[in-house]
Formats: structure tokens, sequence, C-alpha cells
């Protein structure tokens, strides 16, 4: 049984190395790129959450200088992660015409563009729910975590 397990497994890896190896280097960097954005903007939207979770906790000063502190420093955080997020989606933008002349009927570039659109959406929703403390913008990052969820396992 272990043997078997094992042979799948290998089976299973190197069927995935061969279908990574037939795939065009700049839609594997922009997959990669996409991951490590995902993981980041996921991080800020828990840290946010958690933050907002102990801010409106009883005997919790709303305006105290390490608050204070810690509301630049998500905004601070929150630019730069909007700044990669849009030097991602420029890239897809420019490889987009070349790409479709290239290998028509390739639906990686659409939906990394589709993921880069998402991301962005629950970073936004995060920090609006960090700033109204309403719950509705929470709901959005969650809504839109699961369909970037989604598109990801498609990629």
């Amino acid at each position: 049984m272990r043997t078997f397990l094992l042979a799948l497994a290998f089976l299973s890896f190197s069927h995935a190395q061969q279908a990574n190896s037939q795939e065009p280097s700049d839609v594997r960097n922009y997959k990669v790129r996409l991951t490590d954005l995902h993981v980041k903007v996921k991080a800020m939207a828990e840290r946010v959450e958690n933050e907002v979770r102990s801010s409106s906790n009883p005997g919790t000063a709303g305006d105290d200088s390490a608050t204070l502190q810690k509301r630049s420093i998500i905004f601070a955080e929150t630019r730069a992660l909007r700044r990669l997020i849009r030097n991602l989606s420029e890239d897809l933008s420019d490889s987009m015409p070349r790409r479709i002349e290239d290998r028509a009927g390739e639906r990686d570039l659409p939906l990394l563009s589709h993921a880069t659109s998402l991301l962005s959406e629950v970073l936004n929703a995060s920090v609006d729910y960090f700033i109204t403390k309403d719950k509705a913008f929470l709901g959005i990052a969650r809504d839109c975590e699961k369909i970037l969820e989604s598109i990801e396992k498609l990629l």
C-alpha cells in the first residue's frame, strides 16, 4: 500500500512538473506573484479583522497613541500592497495582447486578471471595514476571498 501511494505521488508530481514545464514562464511568474500577494492580502485582512474586534472590546481606548500607530501602519502596508497589486495588474494588461495572439483560447491570463481585481477588492473592503466597523464590508471581503480561492484552484 505504501509503495502504491509513493508511486501515485510520484506520478502526480511528474505530471504537475510536465504541465508546469509547458506553461510559459511569464504566466508562471504571474501565478507566483499572485499567490504571494494573496497570502499578504489575506494576512492583512485577518489583521484588520482582529484589530477591529480588539478595539471594540470594552476597556480599550479608541484613540490612544498605540491605536493611532497601528492604524498608520495598517494604512502604510495597505498602500504598499495596492502598489504591488497595481503593478501585477499592469504587467498582466501589458502582456495580454501579445499572449492572445500567441495562444488564442488560453484562460490563465484572464483568470489572473480577475484574481488581481479580487485581491484589490478584498483589500479595499477590509480597509473599509477597518474604518467603518460595518460588517457588510467584512462580508464583501470574505465573499471576494472565496471567489479568489476558486479562481486559484482553476489556475
